[in-house]
């Protein structure tokens, strides 16, 4: 669709946009635009089309996200040898999954916490990535603290590949005439999630910036709510479901409800991991599977939490 005008055109009423984050934000260094840096979103992409990079031995990933964590074990199964994840703040405020980090650590992935890049320069046919150190100061929007610059920290790495893994953008066409913030996400009203054209919704990614699938779901539920009451219904949604009680035994401390404690997906072992793209999460057998199953939620229920004694300690959503 080129113009979102067309399916008003031939009958819809509302039209919701959720085509998430895909253009790879780029690090706004001199020396970028060197063949030997890549965007972790294009290397991934290529290696699952069977398009193998040739990345050298000595390979660094910049970010602190899942794509930079993806495209450091990538990077050693297609043949680096030395692989490092360079990251502007700590451990503490890095969004990747801490299973997906664990992993990599084990299977030799490096990690340099609070270092930022400056340049991309060339020396006797290496890719000289210069770098400072930072130190972590106030709190930003995101609710991590903010890395600065330690003056006089300088430094320098030779590498073969840089990986970029810094964030992912919207692209949004200019044919849909839609208003934008400046990060190019979608702007819509906080409450209805319509854009600033009658009728457009939008949700996911597209509005918040690259995020997590959870998120982008729990965003559409609550667009396809607006988009009921926009079109004439009443906006159904799990808050209107019957509560129901719980037993108290579920918060007694044999209980699997509360106090059942994850079972750990089994994982190949690392020396098995190598320059292969063997399953790494096992899964579970039959055994773990029902004790898994055992410490469900129920989320498709609200109850009523009653304690040992019987009276109420708070109604809560389930999910």
């Amino acid at each position: 669709v080129r113009d979102i005008n067309e399916l008003f055109n031939i009958g819809f009423h509302a039209v919701l946009i959720a085509t998430g984050a895909h253009d790879e934000v780029s690090l706004g260094i001199v020396g970028e635009e060197s063949p030997s840096v890549m965007g972790a979103l294009s290397m991934l992409k290529g290696v699952n089309m069977g398009k193998l990079p040739e990345l050298g031995n000595k390979v660094v990933v910049i970010g602190g996200g899942n794509a930079a964590v993806d495209s450091a074990r990538v990077a050693l199964r297609i043949g680096a040898r030395d692989v490092a994840i360079l990251y502007r703040r700590t451990r503490e405020e890095m969004l990747a999954d801490p299973v997906e980090l664990a992993q990599a650590l084990e299977e030799g992935v490096q990690v340099t916490y609070l270092v930022s890049p400056t340049k991309i320069s060339f020396s006797g046919g290496r890719t000289v990535l210069h770098l400072i150190r930072n130190k972590l100061t106030r709190l930003d929007k995101s609710g991590r603290r903010r890395p600065k610059y330690i003056k006089g920290s300088d430094f320098n790495m030779e590498v073969d590949t840089i990986i970029t893994a810094i964030g992912q953008r919207p692209r949004i066409p200019a044919s849909f005439d839609l208003e934008l913030n400046k990060n190019n996400t979608l702007k819509i009203d906080d409450e209805t999630f319509m854009t600033s054209k009658e009728g457009v919704f939008a949700a996911g990614d597209a509005v918040s910036g690259s995020g997590t699938v959870t998120k982008a779901i729990a965003m559409a539920e609550r667009a396809a709510l607006s988009i009921d009451k926009y079109l004439g219904g009443k906006g159904w949604s799990l808050k209107n479901t019957p509560i129901y009680q719980a037993i108290p035994s579920i918060l007694d401390q044999e209980s699997t409800f509360f106090y059942g404690k994850r079972v750990p997906v089994p994982t190949l072992p690392v020396s098995e991991r190598e320059e292969n793209f063997n399953q790494v999460e096992l899964g579970y057998n039959a055994d773990m599977t029902l004790k898994e199953a055992n410490r469900c939620l129920r989320c498709s229920l609200r109850l009523a939490f009653m304690d040992a004694r019987s009276y109420p300690i708070q109604e809560q959503q389930v999910a």
